[in-house]
């Protein structure tokens, strides 16, 4: 068995992992902390962005990436948008 082949494969990721890479710092209980609120601005423009975007579900203002409401999510300062777009 060769063991400098099994460094090379990619890795799976954890749970903790995924939820970081979706939502990053973003903990459901910051949807209604006012200190965890961005400017109507920002969370307007990056609405905006959302609504264009392919993986946006217009029916339940969803995102098909990482499932979140985004008319919530854009409210956090800590969210972040799965693809980077935001």
């Amino acid at each position: 068995m060769d063991l400098s082949s099994m460094s090379q494969q990619p890795k799976e990721l954890t749970p903790f992992q995924i939820h970081k890479q979706r939502f990053g710092a973003a903990k459901p209980w910051h949807a209604i902390q006012r200190e965890h609120r961005v400017d109507t601005e920002v969370s307007m423009s990056r609405y905006s962005i959302c609504e264009g975007c392919p993986s946006f579900l217009n029916i339940t203002k969803q995102c098909k990436e990482c499932g979140c409401f985004m008319k919530i999510k854009t409210k956090i300062d800590t969210a972040v948008c799965p693809i980077g777009k935001w």
